[in-house]
């Protein structure tokens, strides 16, 4: 009696640890078909990990002798992120392609060659090439997510990622147009508690500046507005008010943009299923005698002619 205890607490024992097994394989299979879907069919999700990561490192460079080096290595990984989300063959896509990444690397060897040529530190015939070729990157990539947005029709989750780039993406330029203001009329804006002067022989520390400007870009697209960072010229302050007022449209055009298509994707679905069901019920009923919906309906054993009424 004992003995037959003893095997059904292993056969309950064996179950139970079937049934987890099971269960934990169902769910890292679950998991895996997420981080498969997210990573691999999402279009625009590498360049909202870039654009995100980007966004995490450039403040903490501050004052570091390799910044810039860095910030390339960054930068550089556009170049693999970007054609990744063009999937599309149309002639805009390609255009915006190959007209994008070229400035891509304009400013990635703006990055390095100055700090590591002699003579080229920093001078503004370098920083006003490097702003412009990125901003001229980030504006195209810009566009080209707005079209995919505005024009595709499909909704998915890479909508959704793509609206997200869109928004960080309106953010980092408007950095770059604060730091050409700031760039041809110093003194533009002003920081509480620090200054842009404080390297030791009064020049800029332009990382330190892009930083705090890159911040101040995403305060006023927010409309949060602490106050810490001041504009001061009437042309700083026409660009602060037309980016907090961007913002705003901006947030609602995404989320009307992204709704309509919702709607118009439920529209579609009801009447696909309509017609589906419409094209079920015209079906005509082969044999009618021997269909299940016809009232004479009679089996095999019912009725002894079913072969030779059937051919």
């Amino acid at each position: 009696m004992s003995n037959i205890n003893n095997n059904r607490q292993a056969e309950a024992g064996y179950n139970l640890a079937e049934e987890s097994s099971s269960d934990k394989s169902s769910w890292l299979d679950g998991l895996y078909c997420v981080v498969q879907k997210t990573c691999v069919n999402d279009r625009f999700f590498w360049v909202l990990l870039n654009l995100l990561l980007l966004a995490i490192i450039f403040p903490s460079l501050d004052h570091s002798s390799s910044g810039n080096d860095i910030l390339a290595l960054f930068f550089s990984f556009f170049l693999f992120s970007v054609p990744y989300s063009l999937r599309n063959n149309d002639e805009a896509t390609k255009f915006i392609y190959f007209f994008s990444l070229p400035f891509c690397l304009i400013g990635c060897a703006l990055l390095i060659l100055p700090d590591n040529l002699p003579g080229l530190a920093h001078p503004k015939w370098v920083m006003l090439p490097r702003m412009v070729s990125h901003m001229v990157f980030f504006f195209s990539l810009g566009f080209y997510l707005f079209r995919e947005l505005w024009l595709d029709k499909a909704i998915g989750f890479d909508k959704i990622i793509g609206g997200c780039c869109l928004y960080l993406i309106v953010g980092t330029i408007w950095a770059y147009i604060y730091g050409m203001v700031e760039e041809f009329s110093p003194g533009s804006f002003a920081v509480a508690n620090m200054k842009f002067l404080d390297d030791e022989d009064g020049t800029y520390n332009h990382h330190v500046r892009s930083s705090v400007l890159l911040y101040f870009s995403f305060i006023t697209l927010t409309t949060v507005g602490f106050g810490d960072v001041t504009p001061l010229a009437p042309i700083a302050r026409t660009i602060v008010w037309l980016e907090a007022v961007f913002g705003q449209f901006l947030v609602t055009v995404l989320l009307a943009r992204l709704v309509s298509l919702y709607l118009d994707y439920s529209k579609d679905q009801t009447k696909a299923i309509k017609s589906l069901e419409e094209k079920v019920d015209d079906i005509p009923i082969p044999s009618e005698k021997y269909h299940p919906r016809h009232n004479l309906y009679q089996t095999a054993d019912d009725d002894p002619n079913f072969e030779r009424n059937a051919a």
